[in-house]
């Protein structure tokens, strides 16, 4: 893709600059959340043009990672390189993942999960948990084994 200095201009026109550390907002349009841009018949996401501008073309195998998390952001010292996994992990360090009661298809919640787990910690036997707790056996190794809400714990009594 190459930009002629008419696109340039019209891109930067969209750039709300601030300072070199603040996040520079994208005033054009959207879409899901990102800023986009049309170079002739295609739209390109504006982080991705800002970091082609800056530092060149990103590989096909890696993204572009807000380090500010702000998708509108095309500030370039707020962008990185990163794999699908780097910015899957940074999604859950950051706390923006849908686990546990954020994700919508969510049955427990957090408190009744810790009791699960405080029984688990105490040995007490599944079946009487899933009594207890009013949930399905299976929800209740589900837990024990890490296979969901692993993210909750309890500290040892």
């Amino acid at each position: 893709m190459e930009l002629t200095d008419k696109m340039l201009k019209r891109f930067w026109m969209r750039v709300l600059k601030k300072g070199l550390n603040e996040c520079w907002n994208w005033t054009g349009g959207k879409t899901k959340g990102y800023g986009a841009f049309r170079v002739g018949a295609r739209v390109y996401r504006a982080h991705r043009i800002s970091y082609r501008l800056a530092y060149g073309e990103c590989p096909d195998n890696l993204m572009i990672l807000h380090a500010c998390d702000n998708p509108r952001c095309v500030n370039p010292c707020h962008l990185t390189l990163g794999t699908c996994a780097d910015n899957l992990h940074d999604m859950v360090v950051k706390g923006r993942s849908n686990r546990g009661e954020r994700n919508g298809k969510a049955k427990l919640t957090t408190k009744k999960v810790m009791k699960i787990k405080t029984l688990l910690a105490q040995h007490v036997p599944y079946k009487q948990i899933a009594s207890m707790a009013h949930v399905p056996l299976h929800q209740v190794k589900n837990i024990s084994n890490g296979h969901t809400w692993k993210h909750i714990t309890v500290s040892a009594a």
